[in-house]
Formats: C-alpha cells, sequence, structure tokens
C-alpha cells in the first residue's frame, strides 16, 4: 500500500512525464517589442525624424506615423533613463518629451507644422545628449 502511494505521488510531483513547454517565461507576452522601438536613445530621435519626412510624403499612412511618433515621444524618457545619463541631462529630456507627448494626444492632427518642429527640437535635445554620452565614453577610453 505504501509503495503504490510512493508511485503516485511521485508521478504527481513528477508532471506524468509530460515535456515542458516552449515557453520560458510566465511574463512572455510582457516582452514583445514593436518592430519601430528604438535601439537607443540616438536611434530614438532618427526614427522620430523618419516619421516626419515620411508623414510629409505619404498621405495614406500619416494616422499609423502619427502613431508611432506618439509612441517613440513617450518612451524617450524610459530609452534616456537607460543610458548614463546624468539626472540633470535626463530631466529636460523628459519635461520636454512628456508636455509634447500629452500635446500630441490631445492634438486632431499631430503633424502640424508647428508640431514638427517641435519634434525637431526634441531630436536636437536628444542629439545633444547622445554627444555627452559619447564624449563621456571618449573620456573613459582615454583615461
Amino acid at each position: 500500500m505504501r509503495s503504490a502511494f510512493f508511485v503516485v505521488a511521485t508521478i504527481t510531483f513528477m508532471g506524468c512525464g509530460e515535456t515542458e513547454t516552449e515557453k520560458s517565461s510566465y511574463f512572455e507576452h510582457d516582452h514583445e517589442i514593436v518592430a519601430h522601438w528604438p535601439a537607443d536613445l540616438g536611434d530614438t530621435a532618427l526614427k522620430i525624424r523618419d516619421r516626419v519626412r515620411i508623414s510629409k510624403i505619404v498621405e495614406t499612412n500619416r494616422p499609423t506615423v502619427a502613431r508611432e511618433i506618439i509612441e517613440l515621444v513617450s518612451w524617450v524618457s524610459e530609452i534616456a533613463a537607460d543610458t548614463e545619463l546624468t539626472e540633470e541631462q535626463w530631466i529636460p529630456l523628459d519635461q520636454i518629451s512628456q508636455t509634447l507627448f500629452q500635446q500630441l494626444q490631445n492634438d486632431e492632427d499631430p503633424l502640424t507644422p508647428d508640431r514638427c518642429q517641435q519634434l525637431e527640437d526634441l531630436c536636437v535635445q536628444i542629439d545633444a545628449a547622445v554627444k555627452t554620452l559619447s564624449i563621456d565614453e571618449e573620456i573613459e577610453v582615454t583615461e
């Protein structure tokens, strides 16, 4: 009787010989990355500029391009936070991107000439931040 209980308990705890599923994480669905997710902070500015340029050329994809721009702007703070920027360097990027994100979300047409100029201004700020990161890396290499 004890051996029968032991066999049943062993089979139960071993999972009855079922193979492991391919899913390695219970939260794998949370890790899907969209195609326009930037590789780094510099790539964020590049992707914003590309989409602004596309919006001026191709009218048919304008809603999709506008949505992607809004998403890219909303990610600036997060992507910048993953860099070696100091808090003093990060705060202006965060404030500019969050303010612009709110404005873009509330606009009927987020790709007006004024908004496109604000997007370019954000990209200039991003480029300046990336440049400071590059200078910091050069200093570390030469030391």
